[in-house]
């Protein structure tokens, strides 16, 4: 690792304890000095996506998010959290869409998670036939919760 690299990696660190002891505005200041030094820093973008979503600044998260893709468009990590947000925000069938890039991904870490919110989404666009086939896929004893516009959360 170079110094350049190792600097990156210390200003990402300080931006987690910037974040715990909230200051987020100092979190999005290292986080966009990163993205100045690094334009393809998944890291930054991930931590400043987090940050904007914690703010309530959606747009800003999903502009993040999309970046994410783009730098990494294999990886089904960007597209879950995405479907996340879009489920808060009322989009269920886009979060129906990256759902199902991360089930067509086959990356196992996140097959039931993305079933569990593929159901729920189909259950916000009123698809129950295609929720229960969801759920069909889940272990018995999986448990888990996430947040829509039309709920507060929701357990399947």
């Amino acid at each position: 690792m170079d110094s350049t690299d190792a600097a990156m990696k210390r200003k990402l660190e300080l931006v987690d304890i910037l974040v715990e002891q909230s200051d987020y505005e100092g979190a999005l200041s290292l986080c966009d000095e990163v993205i100045a030094e690094s334009a393809a820093s998944f890291e930054a973008y991930s931590e400043r996506a987090r940050i904007h979503h914690k703010l309530g600044r959606q747009s800003e998260s999903l502009r993040d998010l999309q970046t994410l893709i783009d730098l990494r468009p294999e990886s089904p990590t960007a597209y879950l959290r995405r479907s996340t947000l879009n489920m808060e925000l009322g989009n269920d069938l886009l979060a129906i869409d990256d759902l199902t890039r991360v089930i067509e991904s086959g990356e196992e870490y996140f097959l039931d998670t993305a079933y569990f919110y593929r159901a729920v989404a189909y259950l916000g666009v009123g698809d129950k036939e295609s929720a229960m086939k969801d759920c069909q896929k889940l272990p018995r004893d999986f448990e888990f919760y996430v947040r829509t516009k039309k709920e507060l959360g929701r357990h399947l």
